[in-house]
């Protein structure tokens, strides 16, 4: 395995990048290392290739298909922790509103209260996510409505 690393001032916060022939148990190891010591960031696979993932960047974290993504503009990346996992490290500026999804409380544009009860979230995306009623006391108090 062969290590570069390029110095580049013209950057605001550094990119670790991996590039590979195929997803090896190295390189998945390697991942792994980089999951515990950077709380701040996530590793996701993007086309085939693993990307370094600003927390504050992530729209939404999502549970489908028995896989994690994070929605990091257009980007659909594929995380390899768990959601509970993923909820330890994203902070405060995160929030649960179903069992398998989280979103970035920064990305709300707007919400949508039924007056069935539940809650309709507007994303800065254009997306929009519903709430799951057993979380709907939690988002309320969390976002003060």
């Amino acid at each position: 395995m062969k290590v570069e690393i390029e110095i580049n001032e013209d950057l605001e916060e550094a990119i670790l990048k991996i590039e590979t022939p195929a997803l090896t148990d190295d390189i998945k190891k390697i991942t792994d290392y980089i999951n515990s010591i950077h709380a701040d960031v996530l590793v996701g696979e993007y086309m085939e290739k693993i990307e370094v993932i600003n927390l504050e960047k992530i729209i939404r974290v999502f549970a489908e298909d028995k896989k994690v993504y994070a929605l990091v503009g257009e980007k659909k990346y594929i995380l390899k922790l768990p959601l509970y996992e993923i909820e330890k490290r994203l902070g405060n500026s995160f929030l649960r509103i179903s069992n398998s999804e989280i979103i970035n409380v920064r990305e709300i544009k707007s919400i949508d209260l039924d007056f069935k009860g539940t809650i309709c979230i507007f994303l800065s995306n254009g997306e929009f996510v519903y709430c799951s009623r057993r979380y709907v006391s939690i988002i309320r108090q969390k976002l003060g409505i």
